[in-house]
Protein backbone atom coordinates (compact mmCIF):
# COMPACT_ATOMS: atom_id res chain seq x y z
CA UNK A 1 0.00 0.00 0.00
CA UNK A 2 1.09 3.81 -0.75
CA UNK A 3 2.82 5.03 2.33
CA UNK A 4 1.21 8.08 1.56
CA UNK A 5 -2.32 6.72 2.14
CA UNK A 6 -1.57 4.05 4.78
CA UNK A 7 -0.03 7.63 6.42
CA UNK A 8 -3.19 9.79 5.72
CA UNK A 9 -5.49 7.14 6.99
CA UNK A 10 -3.71 6.46 10.40
CA UNK A 11 -3.97 10.16 10.64
CA UNK A 12 -7.45 10.06 10.41
CA UNK A 13 -8.19 7.06 12.68
CA UNK A 14 -6.83 8.79 15.40
CA UNK A 15 -8.52 11.89 15.28
CA UNK A 16 -11.38 10.11 14.88
CA UNK A 17 -10.56 7.83 17.92
CA UNK A 18 -10.28 11.40 19.64
CA UNK A 19 -13.61 12.82 18.09
CA UNK A 20 -15.26 10.03 19.69
CA UNK A 21 -13.65 10.52 23.16
CA UNK A 22 -14.47 14.35 23.47
CA UNK A 23 -18.19 13.68 22.08
CA UNK A 24 -18.35 10.91 24.95
CA UNK A 25 -17.51 13.94 27.49
CA UNK A 26 -20.26 16.02 26.00
CA UNK A 27 -22.83 13.45 26.31
CA UNK A 28 -21.83 12.57 29.35
CA UNK A 29 -22.39 16.29 31.06
CA UNK A 30 -25.38 16.28 28.66
CA UNK A 31 -27.58 13.22 29.87
CA UNK A 32 -28.84 13.08 33.27
CA UNK A 33 -26.37 11.89 35.73
CA UNK A 34 -28.17 10.69 38.44
CA UNK A 35 -31.84 9.49 38.88
CA UNK A 36 -33.66 7.05 41.26
CA UNK A 37 -33.83 3.88 38.84
CA UNK A 38 -35.30 0.57 38.86
CA UNK A 39 -34.02 -2.92 38.06
CA UNK A 40 -30.47 -2.37 39.25
CA UNK A 41 -29.55 0.14 36.46
CA UNK A 42 -26.91 3.02 37.94
CA UNK A 43 -26.95 4.88 34.47
CA UNK A 44 -30.06 6.59 33.68
CA UNK A 45 -29.26 6.97 29.85
CA UNK A 46 -28.44 3.21 30.23
CA UNK A 47 -31.68 2.25 32.33
CA UNK A 48 -33.65 4.54 29.59
CA UNK A 49 -32.09 2.35 26.53
CA UNK A 50 -33.14 -0.70 27.88
CA UNK A 51 -36.56 0.10 29.36
CA UNK A 52 -39.10 -2.20 29.21
CA UNK A 53 -42.10 -0.96 31.10
CA UNK A 54 -43.61 2.11 32.72
CA UNK A 55 -41.60 1.29 35.95
CA UNK A 56 -38.60 1.48 34.36
CA UNK A 57 -39.24 5.11 33.13
CA UNK A 58 -40.58 6.35 36.28
CA UNK A 59 -37.51 8.50 36.65
CA UNK A 60 -38.99 10.44 33.47
CA UNK A 61 -42.33 10.14 34.20
CA UNK A 62 -44.89 13.01 35.99
CA UNK A 63 -44.93 16.76 35.86
CA UNK A 64 -42.13 17.46 39.25
CA UNK A 65 -39.16 19.01 38.38
CA UNK A 66 -36.94 16.28 39.04
CA UNK A 67 -38.45 14.66 36.06
CA UNK A 68 -39.16 17.15 34.10
CA UNK A 69 -35.43 18.06 33.75
CA UNK A 70 -34.53 14.50 33.14
CA UNK A 71 -36.73 14.38 29.81
CA UNK A 72 -35.19 17.42 29.43
CA UNK A 73 -31.97 16.49 29.95
CA UNK A 74 -32.28 13.26 27.76
CA UNK A 75 -33.53 15.09 24.62
CA UNK A 76 -30.58 17.29 25.14
CA UNK A 77 -28.40 14.42 24.83
CA UNK A 78 -30.25 12.27 21.77
CA UNK A 79 -29.85 15.97 19.60
CA UNK A 80 -25.98 15.13 20.89
CA UNK A 81 -26.27 11.81 19.98
CA UNK A 82 -26.82 12.08 16.57
CA UNK A 83 -23.75 13.07 15.68
CA UNK A 84 -22.05 10.92 18.63
CA UNK A 85 -22.02 7.74 16.04
CA UNK A 86 -20.44 9.29 13.16
CA UNK A 87 -17.31 9.39 15.53
CA UNK A 88 -17.10 6.33 16.97
CA UNK A 89 -18.68 4.16 14.06
CA UNK A 90 -16.62 6.21 11.93
CA UNK A 91 -13.72 5.22 14.02
CA UNK A 92 -14.49 1.19 13.85
CA UNK A 93 -14.57 1.42 10.33
CA UNK A 94 -11.27 2.99 10.18
CA UNK A 95 -9.68 0.62 12.61
CA UNK A 96 -11.48 -2.26 10.31
CA UNK A 97 -9.81 -0.31 6.75
CA UNK A 98 -6.74 0.57 8.29
CA UNK A 99 -5.91 -2.96 8.53
CA UNK A 100 -7.92 -3.89 5.23
CA UNK A 101 -5.30 -1.49 3.17
CA UNK A 102 -2.54 -3.93 5.29
CA UNK A 103 -3.52 -6.43 3.74
CA UNK A 104 -6.54 -8.33 5.82
CA UNK A 105 -9.00 -8.38 3.14
CA UNK A 106 -11.35 -10.69 4.84
CA UNK A 107 -11.75 -7.82 7.39
CA UNK A 108 -14.55 -6.04 5.08
CA UNK A 109 -17.09 -8.37 6.52
CA UNK A 110 -16.96 -5.93 9.63
CA UNK A 111 -17.04 -2.77 7.54
CA UNK A 112 -20.42 -2.40 7.10
CA UNK A 113 -21.54 -3.53 10.52
CA UNK A 114 -19.27 -0.30 11.51
CA UNK A 115 -21.22 1.90 8.95
CA UNK A 116 -24.66 0.73 10.10
CA UNK A 117 -24.10 1.73 13.59
CA UNK A 118 -24.93 4.92 12.25
CA UNK A 119 -28.28 4.56 11.01
CA UNK A 120 -28.90 2.05 13.43
CA UNK A 121 -28.00 4.88 16.66
CA UNK A 122 -30.09 7.23 15.22
CA UNK A 123 -33.11 5.42 14.40
CA UNK A 124 -32.81 4.69 18.33
CA UNK A 125 -31.98 8.26 19.17
CA UNK A 126 -35.68 8.93 17.87
CA UNK A 127 -37.33 5.97 19.15
CA UNK A 128 -35.73 7.14 22.58
CA UNK A 129 -37.03 11.24 21.83
CA UNK A 130 -40.57 9.51 21.10
CA UNK A 131 -40.38 8.40 23.98
CA UNK A 132 -39.78 11.91 26.26
CA UNK A 133 -42.20 13.27 24.29
CA UNK A 134 -45.17 10.31 24.88
CA UNK A 135 -43.99 11.16 28.74
CA UNK A 136 -44.42 14.37 28.13
CA UNK A 137 -48.06 14.46 26.90
CA UNK A 138 -48.73 11.37 28.99
CA UNK A 139 -49.37 9.18 25.98
CA UNK A 140 -49.20 5.43 25.47
CA UNK A 141 -46.37 3.68 25.61
CA UNK A 142 -47.06 -0.13 24.66
CA UNK A 143 -46.13 0.39 21.17
CA UNK A 144 -42.81 2.50 21.94
CA UNK A 145 -41.91 0.09 24.11
CA UNK A 146 -42.12 -2.61 21.68
CA UNK A 147 -40.07 -0.52 18.84
CA UNK A 148 -37.24 0.19 21.79
CA UNK A 149 -36.25 -3.45 22.13
CA UNK A 150 -35.06 -4.09 18.50
CA UNK A 151 -33.76 -0.86 17.91
CA UNK A 152 -31.46 -0.74 20.98
CA UNK A 153 -29.97 -4.12 20.07
CA UNK A 154 -29.91 -3.77 16.06
CA UNK A 155 -27.55 -0.49 17.28
CA UNK A 156 -25.52 -2.61 19.71
CA UNK A 157 -25.64 -6.15 17.73
CA UNK A 158 -23.79 -3.48 14.87
CA UNK A 159 -21.37 -2.48 17.62
CA UNK A 160 -20.39 -5.85 18.62
CA UNK A 161 -20.31 -7.78 14.89
CA UNK A 162 -17.89 -5.08 14.21
CA UNK A 163 -15.93 -5.16 17.21
CA UNK A 164 -15.60 -9.33 16.62
CA UNK A 165 -14.45 -8.56 13.10
CA UNK A 166 -11.94 -6.27 13.91
CA UNK A 167 -10.66 -8.43 16.97
CA UNK A 168 -9.49 -11.31 14.82
CA UNK A 169 -7.69 -8.80 12.65
CA UNK A 170 -6.02 -8.29 16.17
CA UNK A 171 -5.23 -11.64 16.71
CA UNK A 172 -3.80 -12.40 13.01
CA UNK A 173 -1.32 -9.32 13.77
CA UNK A 174 -0.49 -10.31 16.91
CA UNK A 175 -1.57 -7.57 18.81
CA UNK A 176 -2.57 -9.46 21.64
CA UNK A 177 -3.39 -7.24 24.27
CA UNK A 178 -6.22 -4.88 21.67
CA UNK A 179 -7.58 -8.13 21.06
CA UNK A 180 -8.10 -9.11 24.19
CA UNK A 181 -9.58 -5.64 24.80
CA UNK A 182 -11.74 -6.37 22.18
CA UNK A 183 -12.74 -10.27 22.76
CA UNK A 184 -13.75 -9.07 25.99
CA UNK A 185 -15.74 -6.30 24.72
CA UNK A 186 -17.57 -7.97 22.30
CA UNK A 187 -18.15 -11.16 24.76
CA UNK A 188 -20.20 -8.02 26.96
CA UNK A 189 -22.22 -7.29 24.10
CA UNK A 190 -23.12 -11.14 23.62
CA UNK A 191 -23.82 -12.20 27.14
CA UNK A 192 -25.86 -9.41 27.81
CA UNK A 193 -27.85 -10.16 24.55
CA UNK A 194 -28.06 -13.62 25.54
CA UNK A 195 -29.19 -12.79 29.36
CA UNK A 196 -32.32 -10.67 28.43
CA UNK A 197 -30.65 -7.62 28.45
CA UNK A 198 -29.92 -8.43 32.65
CA UNK A 199 -29.27 -5.04 34.14
CA UNK A 200 -26.01 -5.84 35.97
CA UNK A 201 -25.15 -7.39 32.33
CA UNK A 202 -25.84 -3.94 30.90
CA UNK A 203 -24.14 -2.08 32.50
CA UNK A 204 -20.68 -3.89 32.56
CA UNK A 205 -21.15 -3.82 28.71
CA UNK A 206 -21.31 -0.21 28.67
CA UNK A 207 -18.51 -0.13 31.05
CA UNK A 208 -16.33 -2.20 28.67
CA UNK A 209 -17.43 -0.42 25.35
CA UNK A 210 -16.43 2.53 27.34
CA UNK A 211 -12.77 0.87 28.00
CA UNK A 212 -12.65 -0.06 24.42
CA UNK A 213 -13.02 3.33 23.03
CA UNK A 214 -10.75 4.66 25.17
CA UNK A 215 -7.49 2.09 24.92
CA UNK A 216 -8.29 2.41 21.58
CA UNK A 217 -8.42 5.85 20.89
CA UNK A 218 -5.61 6.45 23.38
CA UNK A 219 -3.53 3.56 21.06
CA UNK A 220 -4.41 5.31 17.65
CA UNK A 221 -3.02 8.89 18.66
CA UNK A 222 0.13 7.09 20.32
CA UNK A 223 0.91 5.78 16.59
CA UNK A 224 0.07 9.22 15.07
CA UNK A 225 2.20 10.87 17.63
CA UNK A 226 5.43 8.01 16.71
CA UNK A 227 4.39 8.59 12.66
CA UNK A 228 4.64 12.05 13.04
CA UNK A 229 8.20 11.97 15.45
CA UNK A 230 9.73 9.39 12.80
CA UNK A 231 8.94 12.16 9.74
CA UNK A 232 10.24 14.91 11.38
CA UNK A 233 13.60 13.45 12.10
CA UNK A 234 14.23 12.47 8.33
Amino acid sequence: MNKRISNNVQIYTSLMGVGTLLMGVVLFMTFPLKADLANGFNTPIIAFEFATSASDVAFLTGDGEVETNNRQKMDEGHQWDMLFPFFYGGFLGLLLLKRMLNGQRFLSFGLPFAVLIIPFDIYENLTLISMTDALRHNASMEALFLQLHPATWLKWGAIGVAISVLTCGLVRNREYWSAVIGALTSLSIFVCWRSNSQPLLVEIMANSIFLFFVFFAMKESLKTWQMVRVKQKI
